[in-house]
């Protein structure tokens, strides 16, 4: 019989830092009542990085890459429907002004596809500004998750990395 890999402290922090971000995130959203719950866990996985620091770089560039996206979007609509442009090429037109930015700023790329997303995820009569709304607070709530819990991750790891010499038996 062989033995199983332990897991380290390092990978057990991870492994409930994600289940518990999505988990809270979600559950939020839903009492908050957001149109689109599942991308408030979406965003929370993806600022978490093995570090606050991180954490934090990657919340900056969600936050403002999804306000890049939802002022692609707004604009581009507010243009479509005073010239009678369908969704397609307002998607379209959005992408490629979001593109343009993206290249340069590549930590904005997720303006790529806020635009589509508001563009094309509202109901017959909802108003685009009411569906970008949404995408922000699902965002902004996502990634507060995530950042607070990598904050408190990596506070809980610190404190027992001193305390873990402690409890070891002496040789």
């Amino acid at each position: 019989m062989t033995a199983r890999p332990s897991i380290s402290a390092e990978r057990g922090f991870y492994v409930v830092r994600c289940a518990t971000v999505a988990a809270l995130a979600y559950r939020l959203a839903v009492l908050v009542g957001l149109q689109h719950p599942v991308w408030a866990p979406m965003s929370a996985l993806i600022v978490s990085q093995g570090t606050v620091t991180a954490t934090l770089q990657s919340i900056w560039g969600r936050c403002l890459g999804t306000l890049t996206g939802v002022a692609a979007a707004l604009l581009v609509s507010w243009l479509g429907g005073f010239v009678g442009l369908g969704v397609m090429l307002q998607v379209g037109m959005a992408v490629a002004l979001c593109a343009t930015i993206a290249v340069e700023q590549p930590q904005l790329r997720v303006c790529l596809w806020t635009c589509p997303i508001i563009l094309t995820s509202g109901v017959a009569g909802q108003a685009t500004a009411l569906v970008a709304t949404s995408r922000v607070a699902e965002v902004v709530l996502g990634a507060a998750v995530g950042g607070l819990l990598a904050a408190v991750s990596e506070l809980l790891q610190a404190r027992l990395s001193r305390v873990r010499p402690l409890l070891q038996p002496e040789p």
